[in-house]
């Protein structure tokens, strides 16, 4: 390591204290300006670094690529202030072409992903005469939008996409009914429509809003893996199966303002699922709301009445949150917990009985139970 000073020429010159740092043949140079001001030639004082190890053989190669790269890069630093030297307005044009041809592009694929929508109107002109035409058709992220009809279809869903009905404001409810149920397999929404039969949810995620779900073997069921959001939809005269939506081992979901009546066995039955049921009003079933083999989530302000048998049925080690809800009207309990249940329990009005079996680790907050407790083994207080 060496020292010593020398005078480094820039246009503009070097302020007090500035520093530089700058490669030679097989040197590395630090350098610190010295009382020059802004001149354009200013002193500097200088410290070399021996690069010897730049010198063998094994890193020649290396140094050489590295000088190159600096010599391109001071290349392209000049071209660039010559450019904008002697041709700014040249240069101005050009940088403003660029952000003309930029704008056309992002204008284009703009228009290219607006969602298209599919009409479905059979006999109609210009639009599909069938639902699964329109399926057939659509790519993911479009809509399809059915006009008021009956359409006796076994809807097999497996695109990502919207089935919506068009809106009619001289009707009341939805008159676009699809008769013999639904099957889906991917992402997909269903908003306004009239169902009857069983919508199954085999895969993805479905959406179900401000829909007549009715008549079909259950109402809702999904499979494993499957999820499912209902919001602000009737789910009703479900027999054969007879539950008003079933989430099956696996499965997960959301129901949320709901109205759910008149089904065989259950309003709504979760089987080793996560569940959240919340704002929902149930009446005239079997058993309102059962969870088994260990379903988790939470039952929250659902009003559940006009029950044959139990209001809320927690067995089989399932673990919900039961809060807030309103039961009333039922054959045998508004409560009952069994085969190892448990769950919090709290700020629930049971205008009737609740009954927790042995072995049942119930935890019991505030609750307003106007009938009998029965607690065969001592709960745990929440």
């Amino acid at each position: 390591m060496s020292h010593g000073a020398g005078f480094v020429y820039s246009p503009r010159g070097f302020r007090e204290g500035t520093n530089v740092l700058f490669c030679s043949h097989s040197s590395l140079v630090y350098g610190s300006a010295r009382n020059r001001g802004r001149s354009p030639f200013s002193y500097f004082v200088l410290t070399e670094f021996p690069l010897q190890i730049c010198t063998s053989p094994f890193f020649l190669p290396l140094r050489r690529i590295l000088l190159l790269l600096l010599l391109l890069l001071l290349l392209k630093v000049c071209a660039i202030s010559f450019l904008f030297l002697f041709f700014k307005p040249a240069c101005n044009f050009v940088l403003f072409i660029f952000f003309l041809v930029g704008l056309g592009v992002k204008n284009f694929f703009t228009e290219s992903m607006e969602a298209v929508t599919h009409i479905v109107n059979p006999g109609g002109e210009g639009a599909f005469s069938s639902v699964a035409d329109a399926l057939n058709a659509a790519v993911s992220g479009e809509t399809i939008a059915l006009k008021p009809g009956l359409y006796e279809e076994l809807l097999k869903v497996a695109t990502e996409v919207t089935i919506t009905a068009v809106p009619d404001d001289s009707l009341a409810e939805s008159e676009a009914v699809i008769t013999n149920g639904v099957v889906i397999v991917a992402n997909v929404t269903m908003r306004g429509l009239q169902i009857s039969g069983k919508i199954d949810v085999r895969k993805g995620h479905a959406v179900i809003e401000d829909c007549d779900i009715h008549h079909g073997s259950d109402g809702v069921r999904v499979g494993e893996g499957a999820k499912l959001t209902i919001r602000r939809s009737r789910i009703h005269h479900c027999e054969s199966g007879g539950d008003g939506i079933f989430f099956t081992p696996g499965s997960f979901g959301e129901v949320v303002d709901c109205d759910i009546y008149e089904c065989r066995v259950n309003g709504i039955h979760a089987h080793n699922a996560c569940v959240t049921a919340g704002n929902n009003r149930i009446r005239d079933v079997l058993f309102g709301i059962y969870f088994r083999g260990q379903s988790t989530g939470a039952m929250e302000k659902n009003s559940i009445e006009h029950v044959r048998k139990f209001g809320i049925y927690v067995a089989e080690g399932s673990d919900p949150v039961v809060q807030g809800n309103q039961v009333r009207e039922c054959g045998m309990h508004c409560a009952f917990v069994s085969q190892g249940g448990k769950g919090i329990w709290t700020e629930n009005n049971f205008e009737g009985s609740m009954h927790v079996l042995t072995g049942c680790a119930a935890k019991l907050g505030s609750n307003q139970i106007s009938g009998k407790i029965d607690v065969d083994a001592a709960p745990v207080v929440a």
